[in-house]
């Protein structure tokens, strides 16, 4: 995957690896947070009074935000470059 590989790859080379590597910092955690979040709503939910309006919106926040974590882990391959 190549990351602002047009005319700065030229003209910046350091600066390019610099942006990719940002870009990816932050995509983790982005990730990281989200399944965080995810963390304390279904802690949330778990402890909540089962079947009330607050429950339920709840329990589709943590859908939401569980999809997103699910899905954005598809794209972190690795730990360390």
């Amino acid at each position: 995957m190549k990351f602002f590989s047009g005319q700065l790859s030229g003209i910046f080379p350091k600066f390019q690896f610099l942006m990719k590597f940002m870009l990816f910092q932050m995509f983790i955690w982005v990730h990281f947070i989200a399944a965080v979040l995810a963390i304390i709503l279904g802690l949330i939910n778990l402890v909540s009074e089962k079947g009330t309006f607050q429950h339920r919106m709840v329990g589709w926040f943590w859908l939401l935000i569980m999809s997103f974590v699910t899905v954005a882990s598809f794209w972190i391959r690795e730990i360390n470059d």
